[in-house]
């Protein structure tokens, strides 16, 4: 029955989608993980884990909890060098007398690429409306002195065309 039992059991923590590990607070590492973690971490045994640049993660983690457990995000590698962010959560306690961390490890690799993506969209945006706005002002701000020459051309051209005197002064010049 035992047996049966821890198989259930086992069956059931390897059908969870995220990581679930068991840690040694007495610095010996991870004493458990479900298939997920292998998968994450890109792992074949705990020894790979326990050697691997989410240990420190882990512990700083577990030690850093408080009464509730909140996940905290990371970027590590995993055992074959790949760079994941994941989010760790744990809770401390006592088994045998001795602290165990149990924790749960997510990857969030794409949820990170994800927010990135929108991050350089939304700095895109606002560089586009900047250098938009940038024109949109500098073509006004061009438009008024043009239209200030303009308008004294044009009155000074009517003048020139109601005075025969004028038109015939301008003509002179114009041809010499």
């Amino acid at each position: 029955n035992i047996k049966i039992s821890k198989e259930k059991y086992k069956s059931l923590v390897n059908s969870i989608p995220e990581g679930i590990y068991m840690w040694d607070m007495n610095k010996e590492g991870c004493l458990y993980g479900n298939e997920k973690i292998f998968e994450i971490m890109e792992a074949e045994t705990l020894r790979d884990i326990n050697h691997s640049d989410i240990k420190s993660k882990i512990e700083t983690t577990l030690f850093n909890t408080n009464d509730c457990a909140k996940f905290i995000r990371h970027k590590v590698k995993s055992t074959k060098g790949k760079e994941l962010y994941v989010e760790l959560s744990n809770i401390t306690m006592e088994i045998n007398k001795n602290l165990k961390g149990i924790g749960i490890i997510r990857d969030v690799t794409e949820e990170v690429k994800a927010e990135n993506i929108e991050k350089e969209v939304r700095r895109k945006k606002l560089e586009y409306k900047q250098k938009n706005d940038f024109f949109v002002n500098m073509s006004h701000e061009l438009k008024t002195p043009i239209a200030l020459i303009q308008g004294y051309s044009e009155g000074l051209l009517e003048n020139v065309n109601s005075d025969p005197e004028s038109r015939k002064f301008y003509a002179e010049v114009i041809l010499d």
